[in-house]
């Protein structure tokens, strides 16, 4: 009774967080959502293959499924696409994330509240959560549904492993990495001797053959497959090792919780000894190099041109993910080679191995993409925990709190850069004067470039997409031209964005800047940062103690002459 109290307090508590980002400005991929839910409310059966001219929903972009994309659109057409609305209706996930994880808890534990509290206290977690991307959707129904099928195996529970059936299929068909659940499940009813349970995981493949199905019809092709097949050419032995150095450094990075509890884990001699051999791993960021002339797109993320110190903290992550694997490995291990009988160890040690493996070889990292890995981890942290006699309990909940407060920064750092673009757009007209011709260049209205600065661009300056320089310069003779200067923003969209004028046809001249700062970067690339993608750089997140800039936007006018 005392736990389910902490429970809700919890939950309280994680919400009132959540009201305080309710009104986060749209950033990184949460344009795409918006976008693909538009389009479903508009074509609710045939989505189109393209929509509004600058995404492609159905065709290049095939990686997922549209569940989010049906489950925004009724409410988008009802309320709104105002940040307040998609926010709040996506705080059930969350809610739903964490209860599943308390349940998992309670069952492999004991004690249901430790291993919650570090999830959600995980950066990762605190800052996708306030995002309304695929992330925290997938990562609810993966543990509802492994919760429910577990208890239902358990308790012979037909009514819970139809629900769980239910729930991993919406995990598929909201990612399709959400297969994954489908491996801890089946492993699970094996464990527990109940294998003919298996039968009821055809559910979820039968939602996704009706998708698949439902693709063929509509669109000739199962983008599933496609997907499958697109990965293939892209697979090299570099993009593989710089997605292990990213899985080690977001593993510890984007949790937090595993640094802090490392003290608490060196109770054993054995684990001492697993400490001892993941030390060396701290070498990787001072000895690897890649040979000039490397045509790889993500070279420097080899840690050329990292600094010392920077360096020194991905070694200290580096370390900290392999003692964790380690103690992971040791858990199942030790079933495997007859020292323990624990069946629960090898199961979350099976499913721990399982995602590790498909998010190394298979994903295209980012910091959000380790949170399947999270749940398995902490519940055997926590279980490690347990056997410490000597530790003080109370003591557990410091390294929470030092991992909360730092989270609770970088959700508001992430707050702050996302609502730079909306301001900017929303506020430039004030800055200009009356009657200003205003131009942008095409590349800031295409989504897959611009993230949220296209959204906000596309929604106050709808008339401005896609027009033509020469020819507003033709018609007006002057127009104010705006370009962002900063680091943040794709660097094919500085390609596709040159300088104006080009010629002795045309002057200009700067006539402002807007500069916006901050103390915490998610997604910085002079930084070497990269939470949003490994190919920005390999550290999670950096905090500085004074400001430095996070974006700027240029407005230059610019003049045809008189000869012109």
């Amino acid at each position: 009774m005392k736990e389910r109290k902490q429970l809700f307090w919890l939950l309280l508590a994680f919400t009132v967080f959540s009201l305080f980002f309710i009104n986060k400005a749209y950033h990184i991929d949460d344009p795409f959502t918006i976008t693909v839910a538009k389009a479903v409310g508009e074509h609710f059966i045939r989505v189109p293959q393209s929509y509004q001219g600058n995404l492609v929903l159905m065709n290049e972009v095939c990686d997922n499924p549209l569940f989010l994309g049906y489950y925004y659109a009724p409410i988008i057409k009802l309320l709104s696409d105002k940040e307040i609305w998609l926010h709040l209706f996506y705080l059930p996930f969350s809610l739903l994330a964490i209860i599943s994880m308390y349940a998992l808890a309670r069952r492999f534990i004991g004690r249901g509240i430790f291993p919650v509290l570090c999830l959600c206290v995980s950066p990762v977690f605190a800052v996708m959560s306030q995002n309304i991307m695929l992330d925290i959707p997938l990562l609810a129904f993966f543990l509802g549904g492994a919760a429910a099928f577990i208890y239902g195996v358990d308790k012979d529970d037909k009514r819970l492993l139809f629900l769980s059936a239910i729930l991993a299929g919406l995990a598929i068909l909201t990612k399709y990495s959400g297969l994954l659940v489908l491996f801890p499940m089946a492993v699970y009813a094996f464990l527990a001797g109940k294998r003919h349970y298996c039968l009821y995981l055809l559910i979820p493949l039968a939602l996704l053959c009706l998708w698949c199905l439902h693709n063929w019809i509509f669109y000739h092709r199962i983008y599933f497959l496609v997907g499958i097949l697109m990965k293939g050419p892209g697979f090299s032995l570099a993009a593989l090792a710089i997605r292990k150095f990213a899985v080690l450094s977001f593993l510890s990075g984007a949790s937090l919780c595993t640094i802090f509890l490392i003290p608490f884990l060196l109770h054993t001699k054995i684990n001492r000894l697993l400490f001892i051999l993941s030390l060396p791993a701290a070498l990787f960021p001072f000895l690897i190099r890649v040979p000039p002339g490397t045509k790889f797109f993500a070279k420097d993320i080899f840690f050329n041109g990292y600094s010392g110190a920077e360096k020194s903290i991905l070694a200290l992550l580096f370390v900290s993910s392999c003692f964790i694997i380690l103690l992971i490995f040791k858990a199942g291990m030790a079933y495997i080679f007859k020292r323990s009988s624990d069946k629960d160890n090898l199961f979350l040690f099976l499913w721990f191995v399982c995602v590790l493996v498909f998010t190394v070889v298979v994903q295209f990292i980012a910091a959000r993409f380790v949170l399947l890995l999270y749940p398995a981890m902490f519940l055997l942290i926590s279980k490690e925990l347990e056997l410490n006699a000597a530790l003080g309990k109370k003591l557990l909940f410091f390294p929470v709190f030092i991992a909360a407060v730092i989270s609770l920064f970088l959700a508001i750092g992430d707050c702050q850069l996302a609502g730079a673009y909306r301001d900017f757009a929303s506020t430039l007209r004030q800055k200009l004067p009356p009657g200003a011709e205003i131009y942008f260049c095409p590349a800031s209205f295409d989504t897959n470039l611009c993230y949220g600065y296209a959204y906000y661009l596309q929604k106050y300056y709808p008339q401005a997409n896609g027009q033509d320089l020469q020819a507003r310069l033709d018609n007006t003779g002057e127009l104010i031209y705006i370009k962002p200067a900063g680091d943040f923003l794709s660097p094919v969209f500085y390609e596709k964005c040159p300088d104006y004028p080009r010629g002795g046809v045309y002057s200009k001249k700067l006539i402002g800047s807007f500069f916006y700062d901050g103390h915490v970067f998610l997604h910085n690339r002079k930084l070497r940062v990269g939470f949003y993608s490994h190919d920005w750089g390999l550290l999670p997140f950096y905090i500085s103690f004074k400001k430095l800039p996070l974006e700027e936007f240029q407005v230059w006018k610019i003049t045809k002459s008189r000869q012109g």
